[in-house]
């Protein structure tokens, strides 16, 4: 990066610092950006005590909170006015749709630009009808925006032609050294699970919704041989975003609840990953999911469904698995076949691990993203 980056206010915008590939992505940029003197960055939130602002905190960013008082307060665009003129915010960099359009409106009364980052298709996301229409409202107020995949960049284009000049595609990053260095305990973190050495560990991280297709998950789980279901146990892993009732219904339904462990969101992601035989992301919709880079650079053997930006990363059968969305048979037989054959699955793990090394890493992604903020603040209004 050009040491010419002028040391700019920046302010980093979004709903809440929870477990979530967007919040993620933002904490893998301040954690590279932590020793980086170019510019400060305010972490701004519409509702603060999220599990991650800990994590924040401790690398020495500060953090603002709206407080929002529910989804549709207009007041929180009057705060977040208030705020941006308090802390001299220079550029805004808005996540996800109800940031992103409280940040559009903000910032041109503020006079300054925004940039937003979209993570998804949100055209065929579930997200509630007033972000929907806000967001679409709101989109072309940004100077510029980020699509995390090509997949992404097309859904945006689609909805706004007028936006095509205007949209950069830059693909998510993890910090593989640090997911490596927190990734040793393989056999504790087993043996703190109660696995036995024979028991096969399939583990699916995603917050508990519909799009992220944990029922189709445990379906395939129940189409699996008998003596590979018996021997192998499902831990999923998230936040209760609406689904969790339906699920452990489902688990009744079909007496897997001995076998199936639906958690809360944990903060030993990786030492989970490590201790896995095989991760499992069974989506209908993604941009460019950070958890499957994050699996992905610990070398695990990855089954993933062939939506949005996933195809990027895994591009082939030698990456790892990739199956149709909706195809819960397709699901259990790559699943049975990652589980029966440990060297070819090693073996597309492995790859998968170079290619994520050599493409994904967050050194890479946060000097982009520092490029554009420079282009930016370089840029009269």
């Amino acid at each position: 990066m050009s040491s010419g980056f002028p040391r700019a206010r920046v302010g980093m915008l979004l709903n809440a610092l929870h477990f979530g590939g967007a919040e993620q992505l933002v904490v893998n940029l301040l954690r590279h950006w932590r020793h980086d003197a170019k510019a400060d960055v305010v972490v701004i939130v519409l509702r603060g005590g999220g599990a991650l602002e800990p994590v924040v905190r401790q690398m020495g960013w500060p953090i603002r909170a709206l407080e929002g008082r529910y989804r549709a307060d207009p007041s929180a665009v009057t705060r977040l006015i208030a705020l941006l003129r308090r802390e001299r915010i220079e550029l805004l960099h808005a996540h996800l749709p109800r940031s992103g359009a409280l940040g559009g409106v903000a910032s041109r009364w503020c006079e300054i630009p925004t940039l937003y980052t979209e993570h998804s298709c949100w055209t065929t996301y579930h997200f509630h009808r007033v972000t929907q229409l806000a967001h679409r409202f709101c989109l072309p107020l940004h100077r510029e925006v980020v699509a995390v995949s090509q997949e992404v960049l097309k859904h945006v284009v689609q909805q706004f032609p007028s936006l095509a000049g205007r949209v950069t595609v830059i693909e998510n990053g993890v910090p593989v050294e640090v997911l490596t260095a927190h990734s040793v305990s393989r056999a504790a973190v087993r043996a703190h699970l109660g696995l036995t050495e024979d028991e096969s560990l399939i583990l699916n991280v995603a917050n508990l919704r519909a799009v992220k297709n944990q029922a189709g998950l445990i379906r395939a789980f129940a189409l699996l041989p008998p003596h590979i279901r018996t021997s192998s146990r499902l831990l999923i892993v998230g936040r209760d975003d609406g689904e969790g009732h339906a699920l452990r219904i489902l688990l009744d339904r079909l007496g897997l609840d001995s076998r199936v462990w639906i958690t809360g969101p944990a903060h030993n992601v990786p030492q989970l990953m490590a201790a896995s035989d095989v991760f499992v992301l069974p989506s209908i919709v993604e941009g460019l999911p950070t958890v499957l880079l994050e699996a992905g650079a610990l070398a695990r053997p990855c089954i993933a469904t062939r939506v949005g930006g996933v195809p990027n990363i895994i591009s082939s059968d030698k990456h790892g698995w990739l199956v149709e969305p909706h195809d819960d048979e397709a699901l259990a037989t790559a699943i049975r076949e990652a589980l029966a054959d440990r060297a070819q699955a090693a073996i597309r793990g492995g790859t998968l691990g170079k290619r994520v090394q050599e493409r994904f890493s967050i050194e890479h992604v946060a000097d982009e993203y520092q490029a554009i903020f420079q282009r930016m603040l370089s840029r009269p209004s």
